[in-house]
């Protein structure tokens, strides 16, 4: 599947070596910015949600999110809800130099088609486009049906209260048609927790469902505190990577991602190590102000801020 995240691709800042300062300065520093600002954009805890790239709030019709260095504005993502309802696409970019100029080229589309809702469930089809090299795509297509949003998860949203919901995810592919290929389950944990939990069938030859699935992703939230904790969980059980988000209102919120790499000596613990701070304000119902902080690794240690303009419409 396209969605393999690169877990530490911000190991070494240090061999940057950007400090605030200076990264906007020259084109060749800039062009460094840009490569941290969208690597650290794809950490961002939505992008955890699998199969769910083309979901965003209900009557939003177009969303354009852009890195904002100075007067100038680089696309990062675009989501669109098509206006005849056949469905809503989400498309990536990947910042490129092309002499003096940076552009923008598409690296994935996520199509959700029209949903239909029966007995409760709703059923769509998902299309995803990965364009690996500029002559390579990865293709393929999913049939999602469920009861409940995992996207709205994340907001904290009021449908958390009820348990027992599912999402289902069943691949299309020859050979495998029907086969369940990743599963979102809700439960309550108390009165004010609820658990997601993501569970995807693993590259394992001809076996099934059954026999290769594994869990990969586990959020946490917890109601009364307005917070959420999400946990990618590796083959061998450690945690890859560690999302927590606290609301500040209906709207705003703060976010840190951390990663865990392996200890230095013999016997010690997991090493955690915090990759950015995030800070999401609502302007206005058609503007989001979205600001990244990083700590570079660097001799003394620097740090690196940059801004995320969501506009909507």
């Amino acid at each position: 599947m396209p969605w393999k995240r690169s877990l530490y691709l911000l190991w070494a800042l240090s061999a940057w070596g950007l400090g605030a300062g200076t990264s906007v300065q020259a084109q060749g520093s800039t062009l460094d910015l840009l490569t941290i600002a969208q690597q650290t954009f794809d950490q961002r805890l939505e992008t955890t949600l699998r199969y769910q790239q083309a979901v965003e709030a209900d009557g939003v019709r177009a969303v354009t999110r852009c890195l904002q260095v100075g007067q100038r504005a680089y696309v990062l993502e675009r989501y669109t809800a098509t206006p005849q309802g056949l469905g809503r696409v989400t498309e990536r970019y990947q910042l490129l130099s092309q002499g003096p100029d940076t552009v923008s080229r598409s690296t994935a589309r996520f199509l959700l088609g029209n949903e239909v809702t029966r007995r409760g469930k709703t059923a769509c089809v998902g299309v995803f486009h990965q364009y690996t090299t500029p002559l390579t795509i990865e293709a393929g297509q999913l049939f999602i049906v469920g009861n409940f949003s995992p996207a709205r998860f994340l907001a904290l949203a009021s449908e958390l209260v009820p348990a027992g919901q599912t999402l289902y995810v069943q691949n299309t592919a020859p050979g495998v048609s029907g086969d369940t290929l990743a599963c979102y389950r809700l439960t309550r944990v108390g009165s004010d927790r609820v658990c997601l939990t993501l569970h995807e069938r693993q590259p394992a030859g001809s076996q099934r469902w059954h026999r290769s699935s594994r869990l990969t992703y586990r959020w946490e939230a917890d109601l009364a505190q307005h917070q959420v904790t999400a946990t990618q969980v590796q083959a061998d059980g450690t945690p890859g990577g560690q999302w927590v988000r606290t609301y500040t209102n209906r709207t705003d919120f703060f976010e840190c991602h951390f990663y865990f790499r392996p200890p230095e000596r013999e016997g010690d613990g997991l090493a955690k190590q915090e990759l950015y701070h995030r800070e999401f304000k609502q302007l206005s119902p058609q503007q989001a102000l979205d600001r990244y902080t990083l700590t570079l690794q660097t001799e003394p240690a620097q740090t690196l801020t940059f801004d995320i303009v969501h506009s909507s419409h």
